[in-house]
């Protein structure tokens, strides 16, 4: 359970560097074949385009910085380039909003909703959480043999726990572990906390990140995600919350710790944590009852790629930016 925290508060660590999203919204509609959509909207600030403190002409300084038309396009390129796991765009746009961050908004079609994010170059997660691209997820779907599709996360099963850094010991089993053992642990815990403190309080400080699951069955059992109706979740991460999360946590005492690595059940977490539970929650939905497909994909996707030409223009994109499908 504690590991769980952990992760969770190092994944959005992670989210938050690729590529310095701020606020991010994406609905996702699947098909009973595993094929569906993204829709995304996204708000972010054009980090790796500004050089802040520089003086122009000073040693150093770029001889001509890049024009606000510049930096949009080269955004666009980036935004499109960079999505792995999509078969086809549609209605692509990014333009500069007022607050001076970039509104960036597209669909995306996709054959498997767990290949959607397997970006090449993308950053190691020590997490072992799989890393992220512009049309972010952390979900897959699976099949089962009695008909029912099951969507969890992607590392759900597969490691509970945190892959150490190189170099560094695996975190205790606090569950066995000593008082002495536990105190340490948290001790080392906030030290390395406050040395990048700063940091995430400026990654944290207005992460809002939504995704809507429009599910192709009726949904049978669902945790970590919140019910909206009978065949659609959404899963909410606001960047405060995350941290009021890890902050808590590392300021617990040994005794409340020893209780939350133990805590077998949904009322023992919440009695130590309160409503931040959710957070800690892993997201897992089962649905039955499908039904034949929310969307003609096919289709959808040969019309939005008859229509890349007029995609290319709007976005001013060269030669050498393929979509997808080209």
């Amino acid at each position: 359970m504690t590991a769980r925290i952990v992760k969770v508060a190092l994944w959005l660590a992670v989210l938050t560097l690729l590529p310095g999203c701020v606020e991010m919204t994406q609905t996702i509609t699947l098909n009973p074949d595993g094929r569906g959509k993204m829709t995304v909207e996204i708000l972010v600030a054009a980090y790796n385009d500004f050089e802040f403190g520089q003086i122009p002409g000073a040693p150093g300084a770029a001889k001509k910085p890049k024009s606000l038309d510049e930096i949009r396009n080269d955004a666009a390129a980036k935004f499109v380039r960079d999505a792995a796991g999509v078969t086809a765009f549609k209605d692509v746009s990014v333009k500069w909003a007022r607050d001076g961050r970039l509104h960036m908004v597209g669909t995306a079609y996709f054959d498997k909703l767990e290949d959607l994010d397997k970006a090449d170059n993308a950053p190691k997660d020590p997490t072992n959480v799989q890393p992220a691209s512009n049309f972010r997820n952390s979900f897959q779907s699976t099949k089962n043999k009695d008909g029912t599709i099951r969507i969890t996360a992607k590392n759900q099963g597969v490691n509970e726990g945190i892959k150490p850094l190189e170099g560094q010991d695996p975190p205790p089993d606090l569950s066995k572990a000593t008082d002495k053992e536990i105190d340490e642990y948290l001790l080392r815990m906030r030290v390395e906390f406050q040395k990048v403190r700063p940091l995430l309080e400026l990654m944290f400080n207005e992460l809002k990140v939504k995704t809507v699951l429009k599910l192709p069955g009726d949904i049978v059992e669902a945790k970590g995600f919140k019910k909206e109706s009978r065949r659609t979740v959404s899963q909410s991460f606001e960047g405060a919350a995350i941290m009021a999360l890890f902050k808590k946590f590392l300021m617990m005492d040994v005794a409340d710790v020893r209780k939350l690595a133990e805590a077998k059940n949904e009322k023992d977490i919440k009695a130590l944590i309160g409503p931040l539970a959710v957070f800690a929650e892993q997201p897992d939905v089962t649905i039955n009852n499908l039904g034949g497909p929310q969307f003609d994909y096919d289709r959808e996707v040969r019309e939005a790629r008859a229509a890349y030409p007029m995609l290319r223009k709007a976005l001013a994109l060269d030669d050498g930016v393929k979509l997808p499908g080209e």
